[in-house]
């Protein structure tokens, strides 16, 4: 039909630019990992400075959670090298969720491989009159913890970090490899008050977590989504 065909990438351009990386790392020996050790033990602190355009200082952890597999024929591993290799290179063109003053180096490294690539964001749905139902949330808005908000500005504590894993993540609550819990205490350790934004069917093996255990504030959206507003006083004293 003679229609063109564009890519369109919605992370960020760091993460394309890794992705276009997967199939280097496999062939430097990166992964697939040699055993399951390799989740703790310190394996994924290894530096991936030779990926040009990456953010200095990173590290095999701060990749797309993709490479982190035992299995040489593991199946989203395979998908998203075949994409980069043989979709990405087909398009007239790659779209990426960014701009270039924010990452002007990750942009410049995919646009060497990928000619012709475009920085289309940042994105989000703009505020239409016509269409009030459309947003750029999967999720019921809901606004009770801005009272909480406003409690620490008028305290002369304004600065909340906000935390949020989007709308399809999931998590296991325990330890290793990243749980929810091992989460929450390092949010807790960096000493600054923040406010988390909690699915209720976000954290694996425990469905309520966190409700009724932490929080200045717990806030329930429609029974689909939980905002907690969590002080550093409390949450150290809390048993996990």
């Amino acid at each position: 039909m003679g229609l063109a065909a564009y890519l369109f990438f919605t992370p960020s351009g760091c993460g394309f630019l890794a992705y276009l990386n997967f199939d280097q790392l496999v062939k430097r020996g990166y992964v697939p990992f040699k055993d399951e050790s390799c989740f703790s033990n310190g394996y994924l602190d290894t530096p991936v400075e030779w990926m040009d355009g990456m953010l200095p200082g990173a590290r095999l952890r701060d990749l797309p959670t993709f490479i982190r597999t035992m299995n040489a024929d593991d199946t989203k591993l395979s998908i998203n090298i075949k994409q980069c290799e043989l979709d990405a290179p087909a398009a007239d063109g790659i779209l990426l969720n960014t701009f270039d003053a924010l990452e002007r180096r990750a942009v410049e490294a995919v646009g060497a491989c990928l000619p012709n690539t475009f920085t289309v964001g940042p994105l989000g749905a703009p505020d239409l009159p016509y269409l009030p139902g459309l947003m750029s949330i999967l999720w019921r808005d809901d606004d009770r913890c801005t009272a909480w908000l406003d409690g620490h500005a008028e305290e002369g504590d304004a600065s909340v970090v906000y935390v949020n894993f989007g709308s399809i993540t999931v998590v296991t609550r325990g330890g290793g490899g990243g749980g929810g819990n091992e989460f929450a205490w390092g949010r807790a350790a960096a000493g600054c008050p923040f406010l988390w934004v909690i699915r209720l069917d976000m954290v694996r093996q425990c469905p309520n977590w966190p409700m009724g255990s932490v929080g200045d504030v717990t806030v329930d959206i429609g029974c689909e989504m939980l905002v907690v507003g969590l002080s550093i006083s409390r949450i150290c004293r809390l048993s996990v």
